[in-house]
């Protein structure tokens, strides 16, 4: 069983649309057929409003369509609203789960309708994941670079304030260290890898492990 769709218009809120039955089996408003959408918040995917019925005035056969007219009932609270438009039978099943085709209405105001399945929608879903999980991280850094350079800067001057050097001592404090490794494991053990017979080898892969260390 399927259906075909033809939008006739949109408006904010509201759909026009001819559905057809492209199934082998009839569509009885006596057995619960009906049209109806489905309202979901696009960022968490909650159903937020399960829509009016519109019923077929008579048994809708095999290649026949029925006139669909849909206003949305959007709720007070603004936000980023989805809506699925499907063939449904009360107490039964909504088609669109089942596979069906359906319409989605999204867009300014719900105002743009196109047609689609579930698996397009899942690979929209996952493509979206996978960009705000990719964009949002260096996003939030760009707009909150100021806060972070005021921030950094503060804990630098914050740290060595009174000191003798000030500031410096970010770049001090590491070279010492690292010259008092090279001294004492290079020149005074005279501690060598079998593989790097320079003086500075040691040193540093002692630097790096205690940097890793500290953190």
């Amino acid at each position: 069983m399927s259906a075909a769709y033809e939008v006739v218009g949109t408006s904010p809120g509201h759909l026009d649309l001819i559905v057809r039955n492209t199934s082998a089996e009839p569509w009885r408003a006596s057995e619960g057929f009906a049209v109806s959408y489905h309202l979901f918040d696009s960022e968490t995917g909650t159903l937020v409003v399960d829509g009016a019925r519109v019923h077929p005035g008579r048994d809708i056969q095999p290649g026949e369509s029925m006139p669909v007219h849909l206003d949305f009932d959007l709720p007070p609270d603004d936000g980023n609203y989805q809506v699925l438009v499907s063939p449904m039978r009360e107490g039964v099943c909504w088609y669109y789960e089942q596979g069906w085709p359906f319409v989605v209405v999204e867009g300014h105001e719900l105002s743009t309708a196109r047609v689609a399945t579930r698996s397009v929608l899942r690979r929209e879903q996952t493509l979206r994941s996978v960009q705000r999980a990719l964009v949002y991280p260096i996003r939030t850094i760009w707009r909150n670079r100021g806060l972070i350079r005021v921030m950094v800067r503060r804990d630098i001057l914050g740290r060595y304030r009174g000191s003798f050097g000030g500031s410096f001592w970010t770049v001090f404090n590491p070279l010492l260290l690292m010259l008092t490794y090279l001294f004492v494991f290079g020149w005074v053990l005279d501690t060598k890898f079998p593989d790097d017979p320079s003086r500075s080898g040691f040193a540093l892969y002692f630097l790096a492990g205690c940097c890793r260390g500290s953190r």
